[in-house]
This record gives C-alpha cells, structure tokens and sequence, in this order.
C-alpha cells in the first residue's frame, strides 16, 4: 500500500499541468509524429534508420500514440520513466544500507524531478533509472544477475553512455564484494588511474570540451538546479547535510566508513565526473553530446544519500524529516514554474495557429542559455498536426533514428545552419522561402506574434528569462 501512494503521488507533477514540462519532451513528441508520417509516405526527405539504442523512449512514444493519441503517449510515457528511475534509486540506496530507503524518498524524489527531467533527455534518464535497477539486483549478495542483465540490457537500447556507467559499477561491485578494503581501494585507485588515461585519450582523439566547473558535481548536489538560481538553496542545503552526517560517521566509525564499497564507487564517479570531458563529438554524429558530466553525477547522488543515511539511528530518522522539510518547498518552486512555462507553452500554440497549415516555421524567441532553455523545443510541439519546425536539430544530428536527407524540405538538413538559428545568426535562403519566424512581441505578459520571413533576412533571437529567477 505505501508503495502505490508514493507511486501516486509522485506522478502528480506529470499529471496535473496542462503541459508536462521539460525541455527536449516537445522535440521527442513533434520527432514522433514526424516519424508516423515517414511512415505513411507523407515526409518528403526524411527516412528512418535502423537504430537500437537512443530509442526506447521513442519507441514507447510512437507505441502509445497509436493507441491514445499525442496526449496520452506523453502522460503515460513520461509518468512510467519517472515511477522506473524512482524506484530503481530507491531499490539501489536501500540495497547499500540494506534497509527500506524511505528517510531518503525525499531526496529520490526530487532528483526524479531533476535536472535531467526538466532537460528532457529521457532516454538518458531511462537508461539511468534501470542502471539503478541493476545496481540493486548486484549490490548484495547472492546477486539476481538475471535481472541485473535484463534491466542493463533495456538500459542499452534507452541510452548507450547511463547503460555503460552501470554496467561499470555494476561489475566493479561485483568484482571486490570479496574483497578485504585494502584490495578495495587497490582496485578502485587502477579504476580512477584508467579513468584519467580515458579522459586524456578522448581529449587528444576527439573534438571534446573539458572544464573546471565540473568539480561542482562533486561537492554540490547539482542536479537539484532545474530552473534558476533560487534552486541554489537546495544544492547547498544537501550538500551540508551529507557533508555534516559523513564527519558524523567518519568521527564515530573512524576507518570503518572507507571500507564500505559504496565510498569505492564515490570516489570512482567523483574522478569520472572529472577527467572524462563534459562535451564530446562521437563519431559518426554532426553533433557532439553534452553534458557529460551531469549526467555522471546522477549516479553519484544516490552514492552520497546512501552513506549518510547510516549516520543516523534507526530509530531516529532525522534526516528523512530533514529532507522532507527541504522537498516540500522544492516542489512548490517547481509548481510555480510550471504555471510560467505552460502559460509560454499556450502562447506557442496560439502562434502555431497564425501560421498556414503546412508551412514551415522557425522560433526567434528564446529563454535562458543553451544550459536550460525551456523555450527551445516549444514550437515543435505546438506544430504536431499543423506545421514544420525547420530548426528541428534531431534529422540533421545522425544520432536519432529519424534522419533528413540533402534537400529536406521539412527541415534544415545541414546542422551547421541548425546551430546558426540556435545562436541568431542565421540567414534566410532563397531556398527556405516560404517561411515563418515567431518572434518575441512583449516579455510581460509574454506574448509571440508571427510573420512571414524574407530571403536575406537575419533571425535574431529575443531572450526572456521563464521562468523567472524569483518570484
């Protein structure tokens, strides 16, 4: 019974806005209907190639559009991820104190509702929410590797790099569970060593991009930054409680805590987080992959919760209340935002509706930095049924399955141009006429007007900061 109220409660954010928002989920959706039209021969220049990973949430998309429609197909896709990757964090953490997890539900929660939700990159969070799944069947023995072969499996056809850290961690537990914490850490230091080598390799092999910044991960909670700087409080408000319950350990159990193998695996994820670089053009791909070390670091969360919850006594959850009084005002800032982003959301839809039926369309209108834009894909979907997003990134990238061939008239099927819409510099073609620009008419209240766009016209961008930093 708890387990369906939590599950029921925590669907809620997917159910109750009239649009889920999250920043890719447009894009999956607008990508999907393109690919039933593909399908029934009504795509000019698009085609679709055999693919078997970067797909499993498309798949489920396409899957339930054709039993409900566009609205079911993104409720029900979308509530099912959240329920697996909450669920599997919560498996894997009470699986590392071996205990019911329910002090750290708080916390899963929120970073359910995370940063990679509200980026809408939901393969990736699929392949990391089963990731968490095998993590659990492995962690204790005797392990279910059946189960863990099945989840990791899943986990590769829902996205390759969440379905390779898994597999990673998931196989180094294995390895040193009959370890004594000397051959341990003798194993985790030639892990960290390789993961140095690794990144220097890619670094010198492939158009990559390396920061600093991406030492936060290690010491911040930063997934819990979804929207804005007022969700700053939280990053720290999680971090200090895990930092004070690790000394509270760390005082109490003196070297008994670094033999635990989940500190192993923190330390692993931490030096991972920083050698691999956080952007990455694979081969074979126009684009590179961003946000490597985000998402790294959604692994490491659940890592960190699980060694503080041991800092309390069983009979006292304090920390459970303590990140209870922290999720409650964290949902409430999400709730707000949401009003912002679905008011955003409608004026979309009512500029789709200005634009001929059939015609192309491209935004000018624009939210925060490419780090969290939520005005990016909101076009797209606004164009389901009626019109054609000709900045759509996806065909032009080579890492979807729906792929755009020279010429496309339904999209730019050159990603350089794609990036130069992105960026505001783009220069209508003779070749793109007729097409229409939606552009920025007043921020407050936000509002877009459209009108038709000129060979050797320049698309600038207009920014407006939704949701807003404050209230």
């Amino acid at each position: 019974m708890p387990y369906l109220a939590v599950s029921a409660l925590l669907v809620l954010p997917v159910l109750l806005p009239r649009h889920v928002p999250a920043m890719d989920l447009p894009s999956h959706l607008y990508n999907t209907w393109l690919v039933l039209l593909v399908r029934q021969g009504r795509a000019p220049g698009l085609e679709l190639a055999p693919q078997w990973s970067n797909v499993l949430f498309d798949w489920w998309l396409e899957g339930l559009w054709r039993l409900g429609g566009p609205v079911v197909a993104e409720r029900v896709a979308v509530a099912a991820a959240v329920l697996i990757f909450f669920w599997g964090g919560f498996a894997w953490v009470s699986a590392i104190t071996r205990r019911a997890a329910w002090s750290s539900a708080p916390l899963v929660a929120m970073l359910a509702y995370g940063w990679c939700y509200h980026q809408g990159f939901f393969n990736y969070y699929l392949s990391c929410g089963l990731g968490f799944w095998a993590l659990a069947a492995v962690w204790n023995p005797p392990p279910r590797v059946w189960a863990a072969v099945t989840a990791l499996l899943l986990a590769v056809i829902a996205h390759p790099v969440g379905a390779a850290a898994a597999a990673g961690l998931a196989a180094f537990v294995v390895l040193i569970r009959d370890m004594d914490w000397r051959k341990r850490a003798l194993a985790a230091a030639i892990c960290c060593l390789a993961l140095v080598v690794s990144g220097g390799i890619i670094q010198r092999a492939l158009p990559a991009q390396w920061e600093m910044l991406q030492g936060f991960h290690v010491v911040f909670a930063t997934q819990l930054r979804p929207f804005g700087e007022k969700y700053n409080a939280f990053i720290l408000g999680v971090a200090a409680l895990w930092f004070f319950c690790l000394w509270v350990r760390a005082v109490r159990e003196k070297s008994l805590l670094l033999r635990e193998p989940a500190v192993c695996l923190a330390v692993i994820l931490a030096t991972a987080i920083l050698a691999i670089p956080g952007a990455v053009q694979l081969p074979g791909t126009s684009r590179p992959l961003h946000f490597v070390d985000f998402r790294l670091a959604l692994f490491l969360l659940p890592v960190l919760q699980a060694l503080a919850i041991a800092a309390q006594p069983r009979r006292m959850p304090f920390l459970g209340a303590l990140m209870t009084v922290m999720a409650v005002p964290y949902f409430l800032f999400l709730a707000s935002d949401y009003r912002y982003l679905n008011q955003a959301q409608d004026e979309f839809f009512r500029a789709a509706h200005q634009i001929p039926e059939g015609s192309r369309a491209v935004a000018a209108a624009t939210g925060r930095p490419a780090g969290m834009n939520p005005l990016s894909h909101m076009l797209e979907k606004a164009c389901i049924g009626r019109c054609f997003a000709y900045g759509n990134y996806v065909p032009s990238s080579n890492a979807f399955r729906l792929r755009s061939r020279p010429g496309s008239t339904l999209v730019l099927d050159d990603s350089a141009e794609v990036d130069r819409l992105a960026a505001g510099r783009f220069v209508v073609r003779s070749r793109d006429v007729p097409l229409y620009g939606v552009f920025l008419q007043s921020a407050q209240p936000f509002r877009l007007e459209v009108r038709s766009l000129r060979a050797g016209e320049r698309v600038l961008l207009e920014s407006v900061p939704i949701p807003p930093d404050w209230f």
